[in-house]
């Protein structure tokens, strides 16, 4: 039996849910396995993508980590990091072949160590989390004073919302995306699907900020696992909302968080301005693992052609500050 079958929802992120990985693909995602004396002991998830006569393996839409887990038997600590080597070893051999490896790793991931031992590049993202069952007070006190001066006066001119209406949130997503000319990188298809997934499971919802003429100038969807509330993605009317806005309905997401007792994970980033925005929350950073190998003819055309490189998946981070 595959491991997907048995995967615990209450200790899976959200991500990497059968479930998910279904309908962030479209069901085109695969998976290794590898067996010992009829015993799962590891599985890894990956998705392949063709670009240009190139093949990627690479995160699914809107996915933020894909983690290989490992069903070990008990073992002494050395013996127990060799077989994790070995097992990922025999996982990435049934990958078919590739020119580019990319994957995120949930922070709390074994598989780091095994990866560098392999010979993959390592390097570190950050997304800014939430302690667990977080106090209100001391949420609020932690905030930069600029932040909470911003956020109470932003309440005095707008209104948050949450609600179910997705329509509204893709409404506004090309809204911003027409006034800001600039390229849309939203994959609406895989954005509805998943949706729909979160939906029939009660694990989603919109967040929408309302000026006083009741019009959206800010929205987020907000999807769950039994541990974190994620900032899946964003959206803003650029002429509407500034970035008093946007600290309302960041405080606001993490409010909500708190009240169903989950972990608020800003998910992640895409500038360094970004970085300094999120930062005034006073959140602590937490990194995710970003594993890649490239082989050497990709490797030499990226060096001079960055065209190849597929980098269709940044909207995943913050909306545009």
């Amino acid at each position: 039996m595959f491991m997907r079958d048995n995967i615990d929802p209450l200790s899976t992120p959200i991500f990497e849910q059968a479930w998910w990985l279904d309908a962030a693909t479209s069901n085109t995602w695969e998976q290794a396995q590898v067996m010992w004396d009829n015993r799962s002991v590891g599985w890894m998830p990956y998705f392949v993508v063709k670009r240009l006569g190139l093949k990627y393996i690479r995160m699914p839409p809107y996915t933020r980590t894909l983690t290989p887990r490992f069903n070990l038997p008990a073992a002494k600590p050395v013996r127990h990091l060799d077989n994790q080597v070995r097992v990922l070893s025999e996982l990435l051999s049934q990958l078919p072949y590739h020119d580019r490896f990319e994957i995120t790793l949930s922070p709390d991931s074994e598989a780091i160590f095994p990866f560098v031992q392999l010979h993959y590049t390592a390097a570190a993202t950050y997304t800014f989390c939430t302690p667990p069952n977080s106090d209100a007070g001391t949420l609020w006190s932690g905030l930069d004073q600029k932040t909470r001066n911003v956020i109470k006066t932003s309440r005095k001119k707008f209104t948050a919302e949450f609600h179910g209406d997705f329509d509204r949130f893709l409404k506004l997503a090309r809204v911003q995306h027409k006034l800001n000319r600039k390229r849309d990188f939203n994959d609406y298809p895989a954005l509805t699907r998943l949706w729909t997934a979160c939906q029939s499971r009660g694990q989603s919802i919109v967040l929408s900020v309302l000026d006083d003429k009741n019009c959206d100038v800010a929205s987020s969807l907000l999807v769950w696992d039994n541990a974190s509330l994620y900032f899946l993605a964003s959206a803003r009317d650029p002429h509407l909302s500034g970035n008093s806005a946007n600290s309302l309905q960041i405080w606001e997401a993490l409010s909500y968080s708190r009240e169903r007792g989950l972990s608020f994970d800003m998910d992640g980033y895409q500038s360094s301005n970004a970085a300094s925005f999120l930062r005034t929350f006073g959140l602590s950073p937490v990194i995710r693992p970003v594993i890649n190998r490239t082989n050497p003819l990709l490797k030499a055309i990226l060096m001079t052609r960055t065209l190849f490189f597929p980098r269709d998946d940044i909207h995943y981070r913050f909306a545009d500050l």
